[in-house]
């Protein structure tokens, strides 16, 4: 395989990761890395930077890279490092800075799926300053956006809103219709962190139908999969499922198992929502299973973390402790401080929950110091606030009010998102309930009320309905009692539903992700035999083209040699060989036939009854095509004076063999212009026409049994060759051309 051919196979590989193919893209991949290994046995040292050679080693550090990325999609991350590492190491002795900017920011992405968000983080700004350097803007927009994935992690709302706008903008000057697809996906999740759901949403419907226009499956799962949990946080549970549902049937068919662990985990998170804590664990466990299998740390912990908040919610104070205790050593062990400080922070959730609210406070005031010294505003506020309702259960009211103020002044003024303040409003309201004054917490819970309402956090409404319905009642108010209480009754009938939907949904799931195998298989077996197939009857480089949609496919060639030949006396030996032998006997001479062209690098074009076509220098490039068709030619000769076929006995009877003579073939030889392409819709034919492959035809139909017969124009370009003797036949009268002054070719002395 040619240079040129394997720029177009990496070309194909690409497009097909960019659809979300990463199975077919890898393995394409590897196919290109075989080739290259052939080319690398070819390259001496001394010839290490001729233009061959770093073309050679850009492609295999492109592989490389691509490999990488298509190893992180699937889930296995040390792969992905170890080929990433490996394009880096062949990118820097070359200078390939581009390629090593890329990888670097591969090496930031895989790390930021394990979890390790420093060190992403690190690789992140390793390959901003080597893009900002070869001012590549799409690609600073690239590196901009997955920084603001992390900014927004970790509540850097601005900052990641600075670096996600900056990376919209150019994409949308640059019409770069992928990336726009997936940065108004970031754009959606930001805006949902922030409760702005109708911004959300908008980013998110953009995403899917830039997503679906380019045909990116895995781009698509993700949008669903966002949308849901937008849904499932509005406490619209069934419609979370469903989202959920189709983006689970999207990432079985790639195969993405670190994707199919997260949705589990995301429906784990609804059933959790209903109550149904049974199936959240189950499915859970399912989402355990997976990250245990492809080695994901991170999602690991993530998982038996889960589980124990699960097991908080109900009260097993000691399973929850033994699960989060063991996901924390499992954090520990990464170094990563975020999930360590949040392990902790659920360890004092169990605490708050079974009512040990002072065991809960002296966890809280040892875990400040280090929440502070990280920064991160949201995770101070989650301990403002658990600090406040730990005070709130030892009746110290005032510290109580000191802390919730503290969590509300930084989420408002600070963070400013409405994301958790209707819950801060409606813990303050119950702290001035604790303390009967009923006008202050009837106007905080209001407040909530009103938020919640606006951001259409169905599970706060009914918090605040309840609340007022409570305070109302203390006041006697009856009226206004009832009204809130009915509100919150009619809601959190909606919120929860019935346990026939939730089997339902439950069930339709499980047999999605029962058939994940199944349908995995056929999409790989359907893309292999679509290229089995097309690579059977067509050359490597026309299928390709065909593959990533170009037809009608018709090219010019202004020089190529075309070699003619066929079997003398076929007619005579089809009258007498029952057809099974003889079909036998074909496919062994042309077999044979096959492997001798190939390995001059001439392209097999058809056979034709007992006849054989085959062209050089157009699917593959050569440089002298008349020589390396002349020594094809000679070898076919030679190997078909011994070839001899043995016909197996159940084919029946053989005894017209002693009958039969020697195989002989005539051959004929033309070099000079034709076009190649592309003819048929449904069964596809590469074929050949010019005059190059007429007067070929003549120069076999005019030769002699045994001798290749060429025309003088071939003949020149090989003639002062000492490994080829030329002997005039002289002139000749060839049909349709007239006469004509023709060699034959015989191997030189």
């Amino acid at each position: 395989m040619m240079l040129e051919e394997l720029q177009e196979k990496l070309q194909l590989a690409t497009e097909e990761q960019k659809r979300g193919n990463a199975k077919n893209a890898e393995i394409l991949a590897q196919e290109i890395l075989t080739h290259l290994d052939s080319f690398s046995d070819d390259i001496n040292s001394e010839e290490n930077n001729s233009e061959q050679s770093i073309q050679i080693h850009t492609i295999r550090a492109r592989t490389m890279y691509l490999l990488g990325f298509c190893s992180a999609r699937l889930s296995d991350y040390d792969k992905s490092i170890q080929y990433l590492n490996s394009s880096i190491i062949i990118a820097e002795e070359f200078n390939l800075q581009e390629i090593i900017a890329e990888c670097y920011n591969g090496l930031g992405n895989t790390y930021s799926n394990l979890g390790d968000k420093n060190r992403s983080m690190n690789y992140y700004l390793q390959a901003l300053e080597i893009f900002e350097k070869l001012n590549m803007l799409n690609k600073i927009a690239l590196v901009k956006s997955n920084i603001g994935l992390i900014q927004d992690d970790l509540g850097l709302y601005d900052l990641a809103i600075e670096n996600f706008t900056f990376s919209l903008d150019v994409y949308e000057k640059s019409q770069d219709i992928e990336s726009l697809a997936r940065i108004t996906s970031y754009l959606g999740n930001l805006y949902v962190d922030i409760s702005s759901t109708e911004k959300a949403m908008e980013y998110y419907l953009r995403s899917l139908s830039l997503s679906e226009e380019i045909g990116n499956n895995h781009s698509v799962a993700t949008v669903l999969c966002n949308i849901g949990t937008l849904y499932n946080k509005q406490g619209s549970f069934q419609t979370a499922l469903q989202y959920y549902n189709n983006a689970l049937e999207i990432y079985s068919v790639l195969d993405d198992k670190a994707k199919i662990a997260l949705i589990f985990s995301a429906i784990a998170v609804v059933y959790r929502g209903l109550g149904s804590y049974e199936l959240a664990i189950e499915f859970i466990r399912k989402s355990l299973d997976i990250n245990q299998q492809i080695k994901n740390k991170n999602g690991v912990a993530n998982n038996l973390l889960n589980i124990g908040v699960i097991y908080g919610n109900l009260k097993s104070n000691d399973k929850a402790k033994e699960y989060i205790s063991e996901a924390l050593t499992i954090y520990e062990e990464t170094g990563d401080i975020l999930p360590i400080v949040h392990c902790k922070l659920q360890i004092v959730l169990v605490h708050i929950k079974l009512d040990q609210f002072e065991k809960a406070n002296s966890l809280l005031l040892q875990l400040m110091p280090m929440v502070e010294n990280l920064g991160i505003k949201k995770h101070i506020v989650l301990c403002y606030s658990n600090l406040g309702t730990t005070y709130s259960g030892l009746h110290n009211y005032q510290e109580a009010k000191k802390y919730f103020v503290k969590a509300l002044y930084i989420q408002k003024n600070e963070i400013k998102t409405d994301e958790g303040i209707a819950n801060l409003l409606i813990s303050l309201g119950e702290v001035f309930l604790f303390e009967k004054d009923y006008k202050q917490a009837i106007s905080y819970f209001k407040e909530s009320l009103e938020l919640s309402t606006k951001t259409q956090d169905k599970i706060q409404i009914c918090k605040g309905h309840k609340y007022l319905a409570e305070v109302y009642s203390q006041l006697h108010n009856w009226k206004k009692s009832d009204f809130h209480f009915r509100q919150f009754y009619e809601i959190e009938k909606s919120l929860h539903k019935n346990e026939v939907i939730v089997s339902a949904e439950r069930f339709d799931i499980e047999r999605k992700a029962a058939n994940r195998e199944k349908e995995l298989a056929i999409e790989k077996a359907r893309f292999l035999e679509r290229e089995s197939i097309l690579k059977n009857i067509l050359p490597d480089s026309v299928t390709n083209r065909l593959v990533k949609g170009e037809n009608p496919i018709a090219d010019y060639f202004q020089s190529a040699t075309v070699l003619f030949f066929d079997i003398v006396g076929f007619t005579a030996l089809s009258s007498f060989i029952p057809p099974k032998q003889l079909v036998y006997l074909l496919d062994n001479i042309f077999s044979k036939a096959d492997e001798i062209v190939e390995s001059f690098d001439l392209e097999k074009i058809k056979t034709i009854g007992d006849g054989y076509l085959a062209v050089a220098n157009v699917t593959t490039p050569l440089e002298n095509h008349q020589k390396a068709t002349a020594l094809a030619a000679l070898k076919l000769l030679e190997t078909m004076k011994d070839f001899t076929v043995n016909i197996p006995s159940e084919l029946g009877n053989t005894d017209w063999i002693k009958d039969m003579n020697d195989i002989e073939i005539r051959i004929g030889i033309h070099t000079g212009e034709v076009v190649a392409g592309i003819i048929g819709k449904n069964k596809y034919t590469y074929d050949l026409w010019g005059d190059a492959v007429n007067v070929a035809s003549r120069m076999e139909s005019n030769s002699e049994p045994g001798r290749i017969h060429v025309s003088d124009s071939f003949a020149k370009t090989i003639e002062n060759n000492p490994e080829f003797s030329l002997i005039p036949r002289g002139e000749i009268t060839v049909k349709g051309k007239g006469t004509m002054k023709t060699f034959w070719l015989e191997k030189g002395i």
